[in-house]
């Protein structure tokens, strides 16, 4: 049984009141969740603020839930969703992100996508980088995170973020390059 088919089956079971179904679900969703999230976000207690916050929402939700539909898909959005939601009120809270700068037009232009590079010396240049660097040039350049996504997680203003990405690809070019 795959894990979307188990994790279907232990929701159904706890809908209709099996607890121990309900605990197993929940502590297999967890780290589920908790692979989904750090793999967009690096902040280990935003991680778990969002894993509770989905975890609450996904109990609230549970009479929604089509048993004849994949329960991860369903679970998945409520995740993805909970993450927006945790993003617009970070971006509000913080007055240095510009709403205006969430576009992919504010996405840096520094000719690091046109880079034919070995994978393997790539990520062990990447982790030469001070961690700072190396954090956001992950998140934005490979994990595909918005500068501002990247801004608001790591609570540094765009501006700052920028800079800091632009500096550690130019150190990985001129590694590169030497």
């Amino acid at each position: 049984m795959n894990l979307d088919s188990n994790l279907s089956s232990l929701f159904i079971l706890a809908q209709e009141g099996d607890k121990r179904a309900y605990e197993k679900c929940i502590e297999t969703l967890y780290s589920v969740l908790e692979k989904y999230y750090s793999r967009r976000i690096s902040n280990k207690s935003i991680i778990e603020d969002l894993i509770q916050e989905t975890l609450m929402a996904i109990h609230k939700a549970r009479h929604t839930y089509d048993p004849n539909l994949p329960f991860l898909n369903w679970a998945r959005t409520i995740a993805r969703y909970k993450m927006i939601d945790y993003l617009k009120k970070s971006s509000k809270a913080n007055q240095d992100v510009d709403i205006e700068d969430l576009s992919n037009s504010m996405a840096l232009s520094d000719g690091f996508d046109d880079l034919d590079y070995d994978k393997e010396v790539l990520i062990n240049y990447i982790d030469s980088l001070n961690d700072n660097q190396k954090e956001l040039i992950k998140q934005v350049k490979l994990r595909g995170l918005s500068i501002k996504e990247a801004a608001i997680l790591s609570g540094l203003s765009i501006s700052n973020v920028k800079t800091t990405i632009h500096r550690g690809i130019k150190q990985l070019k001129a590694k590169w390059q030497s």
